[in-house]
């Protein structure tokens, strides 16, 4: 019973601003309440005003991430906290990964360009960078951070490193094929049937065979 008086009362509640609720004693001792009174026994309910709030605006800049530059007031710090500066990289994949430290941490919509050798060599939106197929030797890497305009807002200094990786004239697919078909093979012995043994006397008693071809191996035979 309470509940449903309590239902009640939040809807004539809602129309109080509009109409005078009444309320009245039936005959079984329940109590009715209404807008519309009966024609005797009705008292006025007196309802206190309707509480109402009225949430502010909500700004393009408030509804966006927490991430946003709504309050951005530059980056206190940009560097490249690894690798080191002259530090030595030994991959044969020639990737080179990176890790840049960044305060406050990046914003949404701010990116990150990495610079190899003066060269632009991508972007990136995370503070962690993989370089890939980068060519062996000493390279110079810098990065900066631009925001979606395209304004530089930070810059790290240059680092140096030395990329190590197996040399392309070390790999077996550098190595030249064999040659095929009877050809002498790079740097092996002579095929058989080469040239005849130096000073090997000729056969005993034997006369030459006319017309006949050298023994393998024998010296000219003498006619």
């Amino acid at each position: 019973m309470k509940w449903r008086l309590f239902a009640l009362l939040l809807t004539l509640g809602a129309a109080s601003a509009e109409a005078e609720i009444y309320k009245w004693i039936l005959p079984d001792g329940s109590i009715e309440y209404s807008d519309r009174p009966p024609a005797e026994g009705a008292e006025k309910v007196e309802l206190s005003p309707l509480v109402t709030y009225t949430a502010p605006p909500v700004s393009e800049k408030s509804a966006e991430s927490p991430q946003s530059d709504a309050a951005f007031d530059g980056y206190d710090s940009f560097t490249i906290a690894s690798p080191a500066n002259d530090a030595t990289i030994r991959d044969n994949t020639g990737n080179v990964s990176l890790n840049f430290a960044i305060t406050p941490t990046l914003i949404q919509g701010h990116a990150i360009d990495v610079f190899l050798d003066g060269r632009k060599f991508g972007r990136s939106n995370a503070p962690l960078v993989t370089l890939m197929n980068v060519s062996r030797g000493n390279h110079q890497i810098y990065a900066v951070i631009f925001d979606d305009s395209g304004v530089e807002l930070a810059r790290t200094g240059t680092i140096s490193i030395n990329l190590q990786r197996v040399s392309k004239l070390l790999e077996p697919d550098a190595i030249a094929d064999p040659v095929i078909g009877g050809a002498k093979s790079p740097g092996g012995p002579k095929s058989p049937g080469g040239p005849k043994s130096a000073g090997g006397p000729s056969s005993p008693g034997g006369p030459a065979s006319p017309g006949g071809p050298k023994s393998g191996g024998g010296a000219t035979p003498t006619l």
